[in-house]
């Protein structure tokens, strides 16, 4: 949010100091319009291949410390989404069962340019922490958290008010935080 109020040289030099992979995600979101699932998705997200095992996810999720996670995906060929295994899944079953076995081929993604507020009504939020996001093309660029939706429609709903000029340095401030 901060970043889109930055004129464009100031932003290019913010980028120049970040990593290479967070500019990259970071001036990715920046080209979706801001209501959109586009500017509020992780680019990062617990997917694996059809041939991966629920091993390779238990030792993935072990070592996930800053994301919540519920379920982890399941792309094929060209990333695909095939499906979701639940946590809970992973550690009822043998280490060396295929997650392509056990995976809930149900789940919908959410196509990157819905809009939040048509997404925010999904029956799935009651069951994923995150949502799969896929482009045009069907293959999954990443995913939308509930918490990230719920920035992202707090978000929509302050900027839908006339912005007051002694507010904007308390917003900047709130953008930052």
């Amino acid at each position: 949010t901060l970043l889109r109020l930055v004129a464009d040289r100031e932003r290019a030099a913010i980028f120049n100091e970040l990593p290479t992979r967070v500019a990259r995600e970071v001036t990715r979101s920046l080209e979706y319009p801001k209501g959109t699932v586009g500017a509020w998705m992780e680019s990062s997200i617990a997917a694996f291949r059809t041939s991966s095992r629920v091993a390779d996810a238990l030792r993935y999720v072990r070592r996930q410390q800053t994301q919540s996670l519920s379920h982890v995906f399941v792309v094929g060929p060209g990333r695909q989404l095939q499906g979701a295994v639940a946590l809970a899944s992973l550690i009822r079953v043998e280490p060396n069962t295929r997650l392509v076995d056990i995976q809930d081929a149900s789940v919908v993604p959410l196509s990157n340019r819905a809009r939040l507020r048509e997404v925010s009504a999904r029956e799935e939020w009651d069951v994923f922490t995150r949502l799969p996001v896929i482009g045009r093309k069907g293959h999954v660029l990443g995913g939308l958290s509930r918490v990230d939706l719920r920035r992202g429609l707090t978000d929509e709903r302050n900027t839908a008010r006339p912005l007051d000029e002694s507010k904007t340095g308390s917003r900047l401030f709130n953008a930052w935080l």
